[in-house]
């Protein structure tokens, strides 16, 4: 059985950084980080998120699923 997967993101307001983790080890197995841009509209924000959360989960972004909506 494949051991678990979570997303940790960060979303502060220089940068949003999200980071991978598989199983109980506490060091990322990837990790990402990009510019915030919050002075932009949420939908960009959200969209920074989406692109952090798909890089970190994903090396190339293969068929990303996205942020529900």
């Amino acid at each position: 059985m494949a051991a678990p997967q979570y997303i940790g993101v960060d979303i502060g307001g220089t940068s949003v950084r999200a980071a991978r983790f598989v199983g109980q080890d506490p060091v990322p197995s990837r990790k990402t980080k990009s510019p915030t841009q919050a002075a932009q509209s949420a939908e960009v924000i959200l969209q920074r998120l989406e692109t952090a959360m798909c890089e970190a989960y994903w090396r190339f972004l293969p068929d990303c699923a996205g942020l529900a909506g």
